[in-house]
């Protein structure tokens, strides 16, 4: 829905455990133009910009785990909000 979708790293952090194994944080900013069809409905042309979060588990170089968090309700009233 946001064929022009940016997304800049706002900050990255990473910790160690062991040899093998460490976490990742990372806080991002993602921007674009709601102008292609998909999940959140009839494009509306409208500019949109979120912030979030993804944290990873990374063990012998392979992602063990992912978790990503954005408020996505701040993102629908950017694209519906008269």
């Amino acid at each position: 829905p946001f064929p022009d979708l940016a997304v800049t790293v706002d900050h990255f952090c990473a910790l160690q455990e062991d040899e093998q194994t460490y976490r990742t944080a990372t806080r991002w900013t993602m921007a674009g133009t709601h102008t292609g069809h998909g999940i959140y409905g009839t494009p509306t042309g409208k500019r949109i910009q979120i912030m979030g979060v993804t944290h990873h588990h990374v063990k012998n170089g392979k992602f063990i785990k992912e978790f990503t968090l954005f408020d996505e309700f701040a993102l629908l009233k950017q694209i519906y909000a008269p």
